[in-house]
């Protein structure tokens, strides 16, 4: 819901400035799937997290919302782009507990903000990011924090998008796949000259 939803609802306004739409795309899917939460029984309590990544011209800008990330990695760095929305992630923010810590943390699971956990949610949304041809952009869920940075940037770097998307599904799995595993790999590549 909050993936088909949020592609029609940036669209809606093709003309207006990228960060608006993202913006406003997520308030909207928030408050859709708040409401029918709210209103069919069986879906009560119903939420998820969302990253997303939108390119125009030359113009990047990531949303997000709860503890999926973006990154992009390149030969040279591996960049964390967005921050967790959960208590965990708050306490490394205000340096109670370290990054490392952090993955093992027994409540690295409990959010802060999530799409459907209220009428309003106060959704990240990331501008001036740098176009760089050649730079990967991986967005994924919680549960591929088990994997080191070491074997993630290995994997993106190594192989084409979707392999090596399949290959940190993989090794996600392999390291006890406590929790489930979305990955998506972008790659910018640079248009040919007219």
């Amino acid at each position: 819901m909050a993936v088909s939803m949020l592609a029609q609802e940036f669209y809606a306004d093709p003309e207006a400035p990228l960060e608006e739409r993202l913006s406003s795309a997520f308030e909207r899917v928030n408050l859709e799937i708040y409401r029918r939460a709210q209103l069919e029984q069986d879906l009560e309590g119903m939420g998820t997290t969302c990253t997303a990544l939108a390119v125009a011209g030359d113009e990047i800008c990531i949303g997000h919302v709860g503890d999926s990330r973006a990154y992009r990695i390149s030969d040279e760095s591996f960049e964390q782009l967005t921050q967790d929305h959960s208590y965990v992630g708050e306490m490394v923010r205000q340096n109670l507990i370290t990054p490392e810590r952090a993955e093992r943390h027994p409540q690295r699971n409990v959010l802060l903000r999530a799409f459907g956990a209220g009428e309003d949610v106060q959704a990240d949304v990331v501008s001036g990011i740098e176009l760089r041809p050649g730079d990967r952009y991986l967005l994924c869920s919680d549960g591929l924090s088990g994997v080191a940075r070491d074997a993630i940037r290995a994997s993106v770097l190594s192989a084409a998008p979707q392999q090596a998307a399949e290959r940190l599904v993989s090794l996600a799995n392999q390291a006890g796949g406590l929790d489930n595993v979305t990955v998506q790999i972008i790659e910018l590549v640079a248009s040919s000259p007219q």
